[in-house]
């Protein structure tokens, strides 16, 4: 009947050692830090954060290997400016077709995923069609 209390007791005693041995830690790093200070021993140098990774190319992550090399510049010059993922590309020598995701500006709204076709013209896009 006694033993709930005591485990009870026991799991209260090994939470304060805890806090006690946690508590006993920083303040060596503490008096360690003012000794420092006093003596005048240089503090170790500061960490300087990462510079920021570029953002990545909307066609970064995409499933080209069924696209010409020669196309891939024009659906990312179509996408390039605005809030897309190219998911895949496909084409071959007159026409080019991608599905974008794209992303709503309210970060609640799920995105969209749209399928776009261009026809190719003298290597430029000629008229062009979305589906989605």
């Amino acid at each position: 009947m006694l033993w709930l209390p005591g485990i009870v007791f026991l799991g209260l005693v090994f939470w304060v050692v805890q806090k006690l041995v946690i508590a006993a830690r920083n303040e060596d790093v503490l008096r360690e830090q003012r000794l420092a200070a006093f003596v005048g021993e240089p503090q170790p140098a500061k960490l300087q954060p990462l510079p920021a990774p570029p953002p990545p190319k909307p066609l970064d992550r995409a499933d080209v290997a069924q696209a010409a090399p020669e196309h891939l510049p024009l659906v990312e010059s179509a996408v390039v400016g605005r809030r897309v993922e190219v998911l895949w590309v496909r084409s071959n020598s007159t026409h080019v077709a991608w599905c974008e995701r794209r992303f709503a500006i309210a970060p609640a709204a799920r995105p969209r995923d749209v399928i776009c076709v261009a026809q190719v013209v003298n290597g430029a896009v000629g008229e062009r069609w979305s589906f989605g």
